[in-house]
């Protein structure tokens, strides 16, 4: 009886042996919490962020329901919804969905890089891109509805209590606050050029200090426009006025300027500006990038060209 016993306890020991093997696998789901100690990986996170955000272009997408900007004139025919107020939930519901998506992952990133192991210039370019991006989803909320839930932590389904994953709406004048303090945060830290970035490489169609101060600019001015500003209150105006002049003082410092045209002084410089390609164009604060060589395409200049020129399918 007892050689029973002691049998039946080692085969109990293997089993629980056996099945702890099984549970502490790593779920190799999950992001490894060693990227953020390396710019390089860390940056490899940055770039899905710049990937997902919707570029404000011509150029319209299932995630833009807006449709192209050229519809807003003259250009070329589209709906006018947005333009005269029309819109409904119904009609953005995918930008809303859209945006807080990719906010949730703005907000992972910032968190990890509280406990990160960069310092220096490598962690402040990390962590001034996430706020600049943070910011510029924000900023296209609010520009739609206004006021809007202001989250500056992932929220996660499984943890967290109602009032988290349903949080009240912030007023429109304290989403603006904490739009300039992501932005206040962007400019400190980040470079005043793209080759700043890794090993002083160029970096094209990364955000700079420049860019992000006159992100402030604009929103700080759309905020003194009649569109949140009715009662017209001078003290929004002055201070959309001091941020571009910040932002125009410190584009200029930086080495931003207006491109010059070399043949005709009044539509050469003009014309230049879409001639011009990478660093050698000033004038761009901000662009999204695209490159045939790794399927980043549109379809507008593929549409708009001429049969004759030859219909490419995508323009790098």
């Amino acid at each position: 009886m007892k050689s029973i016993q002691t049998y039946l306890s080692g085969a109990l020991l293997l089993s629980l042996f056996a099945c702890s093997d099984v549970l502490d696998v790593r779920d190799a789901s999950l992001i490894n919490p060693a990227i953020w100690d390396s710019e390089q990986s860390a940056t490899l996170y940055i770039n899905n962020l710049y990937n997902e955000m919707p570029a404000s272009t011509i150029i319209s997408s299932s995630s833009n329901p807006f449709g192209a900007h050229a519809q807003f004139t003259d250009e070329t025919l589209g709906s006018n919804k947005y333009v005269n107020g029309e819109y409904t939930y119904s009609d953005i519901a995918v930008f809303n969905d859209t945006y807080y998506g990719k906010i949730r992952r703005i907000n992972i990133a910032l968190e990890k890089m509280e406990t990160s192991s960069l310092a220096g210039d490598a962690y402040n370019r990390i962590v001034g891109q996430a706020y600049f991006l943070r910011a510029w989803a924000y900023w296209n909320l609010v520009a739609v509805y206004g006021g809007v839930p202001y989250i500056t932590r992932s929220v996660n389904p499984y943890v967290d209590d109602s009032t988290t994953l349903d949080p009240p709406r912030n007023k429109t004048s304290e989403c603006i606050s904490y739009l300039c303090d992501d932005l206040d945060d962007a400019i400190a830290t980040l470079p005043a050029s793209v080759t700043a970035y890794q090993n002083g490489t160029s970096q094209y169609a990364r955000v700079t200090r420049a860019a992000a101060a006159a992100l402030k600019g604009r929103i700080l001015l759309f905020y003194a426009s009649p569109q949140f500003n009715p009662t017209n209150n001078p003290a929004r105006w002055e201070a959309a006025y001091q941020a571009n002049r910040f932002a125009d003082s410190l584009a200029k410092a930086d080495g931003y300027a207006l491109m010059v045209g070399t043949t005709d002084p009044l539509t050469g410089g003009f014309a230049s500006i879409f001639l011009t390609e990478g660093n050698q164009n000033k004038e761009v604060l901000f662009s999204k990038a695209y490159d045939v060589s790794v399927s980043r395409t549109h379809g507008w200049e593929n549409a708009v060209r001429p049969y004759v020129a030859g219909l490419s399918g995508g323009m790098t």
